[in-house]
């Protein structure tokens, strides 16, 4: 099948991507055709450094792959900018995990347009008129050591949250022919990716997105009686029995859990979710001494000190290079309370417990749901999450159903499978992507904002 526009952009994000920079040209555009399939790369970004802006580069330790694959969907009658009508754009953040393709990307997760076969998808449902066409973009932004990057700016990994927030969009904006303005903007995601669409919404520009969704995805991290917290024993005593490690061992904890490294998720499941987790909360603040008071592991004497006095400091390997995090597990499985409030700060919850952000959803549509069998426990992390939505945003916010909906509200629903075919974390998505296209068609403007 002949795909109505779906373009392949192999983008060299380089500097910008993953290490910030303070001044920077415009990235060359590339030739774009009204339809079919095209391979190009962006040049290098110019990198000027300043002593105000050292501070802030991320990976200066150990670089993330920055050949970054970006998938852009053109709907059938895109022309150049100038040459025909403009279209909106949705965003799609992918869920854990890396997936090397047949060209030798190292860090891909082509989950959308590959197995779920979204681009025929689009083609079928704007030729029945059941959306609006739309330019659809999904860029690949799993951090590769780690499977999981959650859409979070870590000096252990990468700025992964400015590429979204700021580059990516940008960077569209400036290539295809898309519609300006935060209205013809959307969001959505998967997993780990639904994470990322709700932060962008509530930590990011408030400018960037007009409307968001969420399928499966992490959005409340602490336990409230549910089961299913990152540090709840769903998680802890998954990770010490994928690891064959028993609680208070901690020799074996640090020797075996430190062999992990699995981010195309075989295996380890939990464990890979936890480290990427650390990786992206809670690395190890590499310029000045943090609140543990540990020495930047750049240096051997202060990587003698965190390995001495901390069983719960991890790394991806144990050369130089790499930061590493602190894990607020301990090989006893406590709970470090000063660590764990390092990830808490990144809970969707708690974003929504500030006044400011949660404001911002009084004029953002939300759509999110959830399998009844999803194995990783997001199904008690959704319910959660809808408990403080409801009381934030109020019961009267709630749609009765996400078609006619008005911006302001939110949608929630649970859906089931059928016998041999549970509904867990990856069945049925392509099912929910037809449900969130229909979501984002109604909201998303066709006409630039005045």
């Amino acid at each position: 099948m002949r795909y109505a526009g779906y373009v392949l952009a192999t983008v060299f994000l380089g500097a910008l991507f993953f290490f910030g920079c303070s001044k920077r040209k415009n990235p060359a555009k590339p030739a774009v055709p009204p339809a079919g399939l095209v391979v190009f790369n962006t040049p290098q970004f110019e990198n000027t450094l300043d002593a105000d802006n050292n501070a802030l580069i991320l990976n200066n330790l150990r670089p993330e792959p920055e050949v970054r694959r970006v998938r852009v969907y053109l709907p059938p009658g895109y022309r150049p900018r100038g040459q025909g009508r403009p279209f909106p754009a949705l965003y799609l953040l992918h869920d854990f995990g890396i997936y090397p393709d047949n060209l030798g990307n190292p860090a891909s997760n082509d989950a959308y347009f590959g197995f779920y076969e979204l681009a025929p998808l689009l083609d079928r449902m704007i030729a029945d008129s059941q959306i609006q066409p739309m330019i659809v973009v999904q860029a690949d932004l799993p951090s590769y050591f780690y499977g999981g990057s959650f859409y979070t700016n870590s000096t252990s990994t990468a700025r992964f949250f400015t590429a979204v927030d700021s580059f990516l969009v940008n960077y569209i904006d400036q290539t295809y022919n898309t519609v300006f303005g935060r209205r013809s903007r959307a969001v959505s995601g998967h997993g780990m990716g639904g994470y990322g669409a709700l932060k962008m919404v509530l930590a990011g520009n408030d400018t960037s997105f007009g409307s968001v969704s969420a399928l499966s995805a992490p959005l409340a991290f602490g336990d409230s009686g549910s089961g299913a917290g990152f540090q709840s024993p769903f998680y802890i005593n998954g990770l010490f029995a994928e690891n064959g490690v028993t609680l208070g061992d901690c020799a074996r904890f640090r020797r075996d859990t430190v062999l992990f490294p699995d981010p195309r998720l075989t295996q380890k499941i939990r464990t890979n979710i936890l480290f990427a987790l650390g990786a992206a909360f809670s690395p190890v603040d590499t310029t000045f001494r943090d609140s543990l008071e540990t020495a930047p592991p750049k240096n051997g004497p202060g990587r003698d000190i965190l390995l001495s006095r901390y069983s719960n400091y991890f790394q991806f390997s144990k050369s130089t290079k790499d930061p590493g995090f602190i894990f607020p597990i301990t090989c006893n499985g406590t709970i470090i309370d000063s660590i764990w409030r390092k990830w808490l700060a990144h809970d969707i919850k708690t974003l929504l417990a500030d006044p400011s952000r949660a404001a911002r959803l009084d004029s953002t549509p939300l759509y999110f749901s959830c399998g009844l069998q999803d194995e990783l426990g997001m199904l008690e992390q959704n319910r959660d999450f809808l408990a403080r939505l409801t009381v934030v945003q109020g019961a009267s916010q709630r749609a009765s159903n996400f078609i006619g909906m008005g911006r302001g509200q939110f949608y929630y629903e649970e859906y089931s499978g059928y016998p041999g075919y549970p509904a867990n974390h990856t069945t049925f998505i392509a099912d929910q992507l037809a449900k969130v296209l229909r979501f984002h068609s109604q909201f998303l403007d066709t006409a630039a904002a005045p």
